[in-house]
């Protein structure tokens, strides 16, 4: 499995309540797209940023997504985004779909010399131990083999159960919308 990301930020006098609509507009696009696991329509109002995050069963469907007519909606909006990709370690889809909610995205690099077998199961285990949380919709625990980070998404139902962030760099977004489309 293969996760991505991209970001990209929204024009100064952009109406926020279009990242919204432009979410429920496209998730029927995405809803029979073949090897996507899971879509969330992330937003930053204090940064502005828009920043989806999918979930491919596999590299292939990944790609063609990129290639495809989908990403050029994409390109057409906003221009070409960096797309940052993860290799997935684990993954848990709690429940069938989010209207709303907030996205904990967490980093942490790996420190040079630390073997990397331990890192994938000492991550697994945490990943593991947070999936009876309450309020916990999905959790992602990947790895970026070009950085050498380790990044976790977790999809929470409301602000309130969000856990308190411990990491290298947290971010925080509004879930617009989301597909779980798959329990891979």
């Amino acid at each position: 499995m293969l996760a991505m990301q991209y970001t990209v930020k929204a024009p100064s006098g952009f109406d926020l309540n279009r990242a919204g609509d432009r979410a429920n507009q496209r998730l029927p696009l995405f809803e029979n797209l073949e090897g996507l696991v899971l879509k969330l329509y992330l937003f930053d109002p204090n940064d502005r940023l828009y920043a989806p995050v999918y979930i491919w069963r596999d590299t292939e469907a990944a790609q063609n997504f990129l290639l495809g007519d989908l990403f050029d909606g994409v390109v057409e909006t906003f221009g070409r985004p960096r797309v940052r990709s993860w290799q997935v370690l684990a993954y848990h889809n709690v429940t069938g779909s989010a209207p709303s909610g907030r996205v904990l995205r967490e980093i942490d690099t790996i420190d040079d010399g630390t073997n990397l077998d331990t890192v994938a199961q000492r991550e697994r285990a945490r990943h593991d131990a947070q999936l009876g949380a309450s309020g916990l919709l999905a959790r992602v625990t990947a790895l970026d083999p070009d950085r050498w980070e380790i990044a976790r998404f977790s999809v929470w139902n409301s602000e309130s159960v969000l856990p308190s962030c411990d990491t290298d760099c947290c971010n925080t977004y509004n879930l617009l919308a989301a597909s779980f489309l798959s329990a891979a």
